[in-house]
């Protein structure tokens, strides 16, 4: 079921020249949350039906581009949650809209970690090292996929039970051999992360 967004005039808090508050509502599997917009529309200026406030003045433009704008990263939400595997409920959607849930993936530690190490090339790390890290993510992104159907999972989620799976997967499907254990920091990433080297069995 996919999340649904809508936007909405709240008339039980209008005012007596006719301007309400444009709220934002978001229903998923029955449940839902609705939040205030900051915009304050007259009935008559609200399309419903389209979703948008009428007119073209600029002032309606930027309107129309912020809720434009509201709707897209609920939805970002909700598919990035959605491609973790795990379960959710729209409070969860709710907070993450709202700044309030902390945890990262794995992946976009790796990201990050990448992005730093790559910036360092040729002072605190050699092109190796970055091949190295950008290996174990590639190969960390086709065990997500081939395992658990997902394309990241959260850091809270990386325990013993999944490091022993990605080590067997490492040996019988890649046929590689880790020459450091993977660990990761759920607080503030200072480096590194040990990585697995694309070493073959010798056959």
């Amino acid at each position: 079921m996919r999340i649904a967004v809508c936007f909405q005039l709240k008339k039980s808090k209008m005012r007596t020249d006719g301007i309400s508050p444009l709220y934002v509502r978001c229903t998923l599997h029955g449940q839902r949350f609705e939040v205030a917009t900051g915009f304050l529309l007259h009935t008559d200026d609200w399309n419903r039906t389209k979703q948008i406030v009428k007119g073209r003045t600029e002032e309606v433009k930027i309107i129309n581009n912020r809720l434009d704008k509201i709707r897209t990263r609920i939805q970002d939400i909700y598919n990035q949650l959605e491609s973790l595997g795990e379960s959710f409920d729209v409070l969860t959607i709710k907070e993450k809209f709202f700044g309030n849930h902390k945890e990262k993936g794995l992946i976009e530690v790796f990201n990050l970690v990448i992005n730093d190490v790559e910036a360092k090339v040729g002072n605190d790390y050699s092109d190796g090292t970055l091949k190295h890290y950008k290996t174990s993510k590639k190969r960390l992104l086709e065990f997500l996929k081939a395992k658990m159907s997902k394309t990241d999972i959260g850091l809270s989620k990386v325990d013993f039970g999944f490091l022993t799976a990605f080590d067997l997967f490492l040996k019988t499907d890649k046929i590689v051999m880790p020459n450091t254990a993977l660990t990761v920091n759920s607080g503030d990433i200072e480096h590194p992360i040990p990585i697995e080297s694309e070493q073959s069995i010798p056959v």
